[in-house]
């Protein structure tokens, strides 16, 4: 099942991406939230045997189309 993030959560996974050394193609971000009800990061994860390309709204079509373009 697919949700929507709420905003606080889209901002945390927003920060952890722009902390990445270099721009990753993937990433998949995990959190959970403390005892404030914040969340808080447990995992940017950068390398990812399923992308759960099944949950992207086109398939996966975007996801080829930038491996593409970095191989050529």
């Amino acid at each position: 099942i697919a949700i929507d993030a709420p905003a606080p959560a889209l901002a945390l996974a927003r920060a952890a991406i722009d902390a990445a050394p270099a721009r990753p193609l993937y990433a998949r971000v995990d959190m959970v939230r403390d005892e404030a009800g914040d969340f808080r990061l447990m995992e940017l994860e950068l390398i990812e045997p399923s992308l759960f390309l099944q949950f992207a709204g086109d398939g996966g079509a975007m996801f080829a189309e930038a491996v593409i373009a970095l191989a050529g």
